[in-house]
């Protein structure tokens, strides 16, 4: 185990592996070929293809291992099972627990070694394993929270155990020896054996093979002895047999502490897996020479049990502690073996303990806690074990607790093959075959019901202090890349989610804005990507990107925006998806990111775009809108996310108003509806006759209500804009608008403010702050654009007569709730509800009034001759400007405008004058209903 020490000389041959790499030859290209070709033989350059072969064959030899199964595996595991508990307290636990007693306790915790050797096998033959042993293969499988804070608490219980070898040294010492026996004088006796364990740990792992040799020769003829002297000096007796077979406890003896001291002489079974780097063959020698030192020592039990429990009367067992050597024909021989025992349990435990010390520190898990070569660990852990050694003066108080953190290890080794299996990585490949689910899982069960029956109270701490130290190492360690099976886990389950997910249509309950937001640069793009980031409560957020050229090209700088783009989103802490693509314009590469962002039923619903400024071309930005629109999304303008949002105690302004900037003769919105009459209009409200007038105006409170309830924002006041041409129609708008808020579950969150447009027009007109607001003011005191023109009976509709341009709100709430001024029967409650519904397929979506209620809106133009979106801009700055957010309707516009480049023209700069000095403010359209109101 100490030579895994030296694994950095692995280290060191790989990098001179890598240096000699550099003087190799390099591949040689079709033109140099040709110009070699014209060099006669004898000027060609010879290539040195054997230096490489012969440089990497030398250092193959000097870091070959040397260890078979015998010297390697068997010895060692053999070693660390057969300890000192064998010659101090076997007789003991044969008198207490009887014959059956004690086998079934060897029973279960060989059942226990068995099962975490089929584990350790299966992992340690899948690949190397190196210094540390269960905390680097917990850690290297499971993670280093994993690994690191189950490797500490069994650091610290290793650290008992050799407190207890070294307090089992005293016993036999003072029983043979005429010594003071004061409590000082016995802590002194273990401390000298600790010293002198020590000090031959600093020479190294040539000295541990040797003394290895030599402590399985004495401990084998030792016991040898001991059996013989038992059937050599007693008298085997059924009687005796039956005396002995029951249990039979007196005093503070129970199955708890027998099976707390019995399990420490059936482990050691990592000792083999440890000493991986050293072995010939790994994949072969670890599980045969674990197996065989679990079947010779377990034999060797059952052997002891049966000559026990036949030959010595119980009351004898129970009252002698040394029976063994009571008994012995050669106490020499006893007192070599149980000498040994002791010096090589903790030699042994100085070794392996100061290599977990050394492995956990290596990996610099424990924050502020710098990496310490070998000797120091071997120094530390000699203090620890000597301030150990100054509390404890009794095997049976350190028992329990040691036993507790092995099964504990136990347990997470299992666990670790348990779901390395589970995970099917196609990687998990271990030569060895003997094992499987069943197998581990079992493992797992027995090792976590023995620790809960040996002590549930050390159990209960140690899982404290493991689970403190995995949040510890989580949250404060610098993360570890090893390839854990974390991964392959997450993978497996995310693949089933999404395909349970889009097997099942989406209900419009569990509608969440999965965004994808199109970004030209980084760093002017991190004030959207943080909103963005608030924004989408927990569901889908890409961040596309597009590099305009072919791929040979931007082969380089797509690899280099990926990460830094990646690496900025991981450092902002966003929750999103990087999607860059490369195209030959970015209209093409914006569609191809529409389509292929995603995956399965977890594909964005929502499409951000930043307002383009005066120089970026139009016709791509409408063109993007109107390819969403197409692919039915919800799509989205931002504007003046120039800056990271701070958090914010500020307000979130709700502005559902939808406004036409520009005359048109067709139907205006992302979409055509035939039948549908033409506005000649250039501001009007839309009548709500189709699904997207109602679901663009409940978009704006849905995504205000969610923004509202994100961390950066929750103290941020909402908003709701309610704006009327008229005085008299606000208190009747007011009381419908919040029966929809009601109706919604927003009303205990938004405050409704009212404004009227025409007071508002005349207010600003009078500063005289801005000639186009002054003209459309001057108008409105004329008197004559303030008509309002009745429904036409025809077509059931309100049409603008002619004017030059209109100012109008969104349209009433009193569509969007039910009346009674209309003598239609009334549907049923569960029928008029949206249940159900995808983007993709429209007629599931029902008509405005099966949603909300069944009145026709009200419109009440307001003409002028002005420019709209100035006048309404003004509006906007005089009540948001020193707002949070602003999210208000995105100004609708015609199908194909995207082809005329003078209309995209007119059209984003009528939306600019419209955000003008609006501090961060969305406009948005939807797609699709976004709320409910069923149950």
């Amino acid at each position: 185990m100490a030579s895994s020490y030296d694994e950095g000389e692995d280290d060191a041959t790989s990098s001179s592996w890598r240096g000699s790499d550099t003087s190799s030859p390099q591949p040689i290209s079709e033109r140099s070929r040709s110009h070699l070709a014209v060099l006669p033989d004898h000027a060609r350059p010879r290539l040195r293809r054997t230096s490489l072969a012969s440089s990497s064959a030398s250092s193959r030899r000097r870091t070959a291992p040397k260890l078979g199964t015998a010297s390697g595996v068997f010895m060692p595991v053999f070693l660390s099972i057969w300890g000192i508990l064998y010659f101090l307290r076997f007789g003991v636990i044969i008198g207490e627990a009887g014959i059956l007693g004690a086998l079934g306790m060897l029973a279960g915790g060989y059942m226990i070694t068995t099962l975490t050797t089929l584990s350790v096998s299966a992992i340690s033959t899948n690949g190397r394993v190196r210094a540390g042993g269960p905390y680097f293969i917990i850690s290297r499988c499971l993670g280093a929270e994993f690994g690191g804070s189950i490797g500490i608490v069994y650091f610290v219980g290793s650290i008992l155990g050799n407190t207890m070898s070294a307090v089992g040294f005293v016993e036999p010492l003072l029983d043979n020896f005429d010594l003071p026996r004061d409590p000082w004088y016995q802590t002194g006796y273990a401390v000298a054996l600790l010293v002198v364990s020590t000090l031959l740990s600093f020479l190294g792992s040539k000295m541990f093979s040797k003394l290895n040799v030599i402590a399985f020769i004495l401990l084998n003829v030792s016991t040898a002895s001991a059996l013989f002297s038992f059937l050599w000096c007693g008298q085997p007796s059924w009687h005796f047999f039956y005396q002995n077979l029951y249990p039979s406890f007196d005093g503070e003896y129970g199955w708890t502490m027998m099976f707390s001291l019995i399990f420490p002489a059936c482990a050691g079974i990592l000792a083999g897996a440890s000493m991986s780097g050293e072995l010939k063959s790994p994949s072969q020698s670890i599980p045969r020479g674990t197996m065989l030192g679990i079947l010779v020592t377990g034999t060797m039990y059952v052997a002891s049990v049966l000559v026990i429990g036949f030959t010595v009367p119980r009351a004898q067992l129970k009252a002698d502690l040394s029976i063994m050597q009571s008994w012995s024909v050669v106490p020499v021989l006893y007192l070599a073996g149980v000498f040994c025992a002791a010096f090589y349990a903790v030699f042994g435990g100085i070794q392996g303990t100061s290599q977990l010390l050394f492995a956990i520190l290596r990996d610099q898990l424990v924050p502020a806690v710098p990496a310490l070569s070998a000797p120091a660990c071997i120094a530390i852990t000699f203090f620890l074990t000597g301030l150990a050694l100054l509390g404890v003066s009794n095997m049976n108080a350190i028992a329990p607790f040691f036993t507790t953190t092995t099964l504990l290890c136990y347990a997470i080794v299992n666990l670790a093959c348990l779901l390395l299996r589970a995970a099917a990585a196609p990687n998990f490949r271990p030569s060895f075959r003997y094992f499987n689910k069943a197998t581990a899982a079992a493992g797992v069960g027995v090792s976590v019901a023995a620790m809960m029956i040996v002590d549930i109270g050390y159990a209960a701490m140690c899982l404290l202090v493991s689970t403190s130290l995995f949040y510890l190492i989580h949250y404060g360690g610098e993360p570890k890349h090893w390839g854990d099976v974390s991964a392959s886990l997450l993978y497996l389950q995310v693949r089933k989610m999404l395909l349970k997910l889009d097997a099942q249509p989406m209900s419009v309950k569990s509608w969440r804005p999965q965004l994808l937001l199109f970004c030209e640069q980084l760093e002017p793009s991190l004030g959207m990507i943080q909103f963005a980031n608030d924004l989408k409560k927990g569901a889908l957020f890409v961040i596309g990107h597009v590099l305009v050229g072919s791929l040979d090209e931007q082969l380089l700088p797509y690899k280099a925006t990926v990460r830094k783009w990646t690496s900025t989103v991981k450092q902002m802490g966003v929750k999103a998806f990087v999607h860059v693509d490369v195209a030959p314009s970015v209209r093409v590469g914006a569609q191809s990111i529409l389509l292929g962002a995603g995956l399965g039923a977890m594909k964005p619903n929502v499409v951000l775009l930043p307002l383009p400024h005066a120089d970026t071309p139009s016709p791509d930005f409408l063109g993007i809108l109107e390819d969403a629109c197409g692919l039915d999304k919800a799509i989205g303008v931002l504007s003046r996310f120039d800056t990271p949002t701070p958090p914010t105690h500020d307000t979130i302004d709700l502005w559902p108003i939808c406004l036409a900037l520009t005359p048109t003769s067709t139907t205006v919105g992302p979409r055509s509806y035939p039948g549908t009459p033409a506005r000649h209009a250039s501001l009007l409200a839309l009548p709500i006759t189709s699904a997207d007038d109602v679901s663009t105006f409940t978009l704006v409170l849905q995504l205000g209500y969610i923004l509202a309830s994100t961390d950066r924002w929750r103290y941020a006041r909402v908003r709701l804009f309610l704006v009327v041409e008229r005085h008299a129609d606000m208190a009747p708008e007011r009381c419908k608008l919040e029966q929809v808020l009601a109706d919604l579950r927003m009303d205990g969150r938004c405050e409704v403010h009212g404004v009227c447009l025409a007071d508002e027009i005349l207010s600003l007109g009078q500063d005289g702050a801005d000639a186009v607001v002054a003209a459309a003011a001057a108008q409105l005191v004329d008197d004559a654009a303030w008509t309002t023109d009745p429904p036409n009976d025809d077509d059931g509709d309100s049409v603008i007569r002619p004017a030059s341009s209109t100012i109008i709100t969104r349209a009433s709430p009193a569509a969007l709730v039910p009346s009674s001024t209309v003598d239609e029967p009334a549907m049923d409650d569960d029928d008029d509800l949206p249940i159900e519904g995808t983007p993709l397929e429209r007629t599931r979506f029902p008509a405005p009034r099966a949603l909300f209620g069944d009145a026709s809106p009200v419109l009440h133009p307001v003409s002028f001759a002005a420019d709209p979106a100035t006048v309404v801009n003004r509006v906007l700055r005089k009540y948001s400007s020193q707002s949070g957010a602003v999210l208000s309707t995105l100004p609708p516009f015609a199908l194909g405008t995207s082809r005329d480049p003078a209309a995209s023209r007119a059209y984003v700069a009528s939306v600019r004058r419209l955000a003008a000095g609006v501090p961060r403010m969305v406009m948005v359209q939807a797609s699709s209903v976004t709320v409910t109101t069923a149950l």
